[in-house]
């Protein structure tokens, strides 16, 4: 690991996130070494990329409400008489969905060959084409998302300080932080309409 800005990195790893919620597309994420000295200066992170990586999942991440996560669609930036629409039930990995049938997508940073999204997320876009949801990247209420969040991987921590784990729930489930969630990501496909104000 190195550090910037304050923050572990590492290289050939990095995160990928929904270009309507602005969460990510995997649950991978740093967590501190529980091998290591508490007190180590700077901290030792490892990297948890699920169960097999042999580290507790964060709360958050823990349990069925989680998976939502890893349901990822992918949109074609242009039509063509390639199928318009791909699912991934395993989530991205270093900017790769894994199809059902073992083809890969690049889906690098939302500018790779499709457009990268939690299937949640499209439905509640309107299951749009590529041009019409990804209008939502574009606005303030994103960009401020991207700026506090993204990093080499999510800043899951930061999120969890700052009281926003909610942002995680399930949006589709009728529970208070999955209602929470689903208006949170109906506001910002609002926030990016034709009629909507343009940022500055």
């Amino acid at each position: 690991f190195f550090f910037a800005r304050g923050r572990p990195r590492t290289m050939g790893v990095f995160g990928t996130y929904c270009q309507v919620c602005a969460m990510p597309l995997q649950h991978t994420c740093y967590l501190p070494d529980p091998s290591s000295d508490p007190g180590a200066h700077p901290p030792v992170y490892r990297i948890y990329r699920g169960p097999e990586s042999g580290l507790d999942p964060p709360p958050c991440l823990a349990g069925p409400g989680a998976q939502w996560l890893l349901d990822v669609v992918a949109l074609r930036h242009q039509p063509s008489e390639e199928p318009q629409v791909l699912r991934g039930l395993q989530g991205v990995q270093d900017g790769d969905l894994v199809l059902e049938d073992g083809a890969v997508v690049d889906l690098e940073l939302g500018d790779g060959d499709r457009l990268g999204l939690h299937e949640r997320c499209w439905r509640l876009a309107g299951s749009g084409e590529a041009a019409a949801v990804g209008r939502v990247a574009g606005t303030r209420a994103w960009r401020e998302l991207e700026g506090t969040y993204h990093s080499q991987l999510f800043d899951l921590a930061r999120l969890e300080r700052d009281g926003n784990a909610w942002m995680l729930a399930d949006p589709g489930l009728d529970t208070e932080d999955g209602a929470r969630n689903r208006a949170r990501i109906l506001s910002l496909v609002a926030g990016a309409s034709p009629g909507a104000p343009r940022p500055r």
